[in-house]
Order: structure tokens, then sequence, then C-alpha cells
């Protein structure tokens, strides 16, 4: 497997882990949705499921999951929120940390010596040399364009994760009508 299809890989796993927020209550129950709103009192969630309450999702004593367009999630009731978002920015950051190394090693690195004249000549007699030097050239070219490549995916990846976390936790934050538009209280869920 090539290191691009790789790259691709690695970013289509990264992009499969969901959009969705994931609340979990003291019932056991699971919400999972995206944050819309809150307010000092619920969290505001639409097109997702409600599975439980059970203690986890896979328990066969939880009930049917019920799909829902908006729902509301007493924040009282809340014991954990796990945003989106936050596993797309880890990998994005791991892969584009990990080609600015592979790139950083390879444009410092110096290519190798040339071979000394006599190394070409063949055992069985005849030339038998090619350019060592182009070739070292080229592949020195085709890793930097994977390596950048990488860089690049890294990047988009953790951006994107960044703008869906911040999203998610920003319209969870509770919200108190003060005058025309609306502050944040700081602190909780």
């Amino acid at each position: 497997m090539s290191p691009t299809h790789r790259i691709v890989g690695l970013s289509m796993l990264a992009l499969a882990t969901g959009c969705n927020a994931e609340v979990r209550t003291q019932d056991g129950a699971l919400t999972r949705g995206t944050i819309t709103a809150s307010d000092r009192d619920t969290l505001h969630m639409v097109d997702g499921v409600k599975i439980g309450p059970a203690e986890s999702p896979t328990d066969a004593s939880a009930s049917e999951p019920a799909r829902f367009s908006r729902a509301t999630v007493d924040r009282a009731e809340v014991v954990d929120i796990d945003h989106p978002g936050n596993v797309l920015m880890v990998t994005g950051g791991a892969l584009t940390a990990y080609f600015t190394i592979v790139t950083l090693g390879i444009a410092l690195s110096d290519p190798p010596p040339p071979e000394p004249e006599s190394s070409c000549e063949s055992p069985h007699g005849g030339p038998a040399c090619f350019d060592l030097d182009l070739d070292t050239r080229a592949t020195t070219r085709m890793s930097l364009g994977v390596a950048v490549t990488g860089i690049g995916v890294g990047l988009a990846l953790g951006v994107t994760g960044l703008v869906q976390y911040t999203r998610s936790v920003s319209a969870a934050r509770p919200r108190v009508s003060v005058g025309p538009g609306s502050v944040s209280i700081s602190g909780g869920f």
C-alpha cells in the first residue's frame, strides 16, 4: 500500500467518526444529535437519536433507539457531553506533525555522494551505470510531494475538527436573555 493510499484511508476513517454530540444523562440515557442552542436549564438538539436509559448503548436492557428531529435535554440531568470534532483534531494534528517532520527530514538531508566512475563497469564488461543522482532527485521530489500532501490532509482534518468542536461547545454554553441579545454564562456543560 502506497503512502498516498494510507493518507486517504486515514482521512476516510477520521471523517467517518461522526459529527454528532453525545449527551449522557444521570439515568444512563445517551442522546446523540447536533446541539443547536442552550439556556440555563436546557440543551436543544436536532436530528438525532435517544438511547436508554441504560448503562451503555449495547446493553440489552436499553430501550429501542428513538429518532427525533428536535429534542431537549434537562441540563441538571447532564453528566457528560462528548462534543464532535475532537477525533478529527487529534488525527489532523498527528498527521500534520508527522508529515512536517518527514518533510523537514527529506528537505534537510544531504543526497548520497556520487559513486566513483570505476563502479560503472559491469563485471561482464561494458557500462552498467545509470545516473544515480537523477534517480535520487526524482525520489526526493516524489517523497516531498507525498509529505506535503500529508500535511495538507492533516491541516484540513484538524481545521474541520476544530470548527465542529467549537460550534458544538459554543451551542452548549448556557445563554440567558439580557435585553436585546443573549449573553454567555461561563461554567457547567
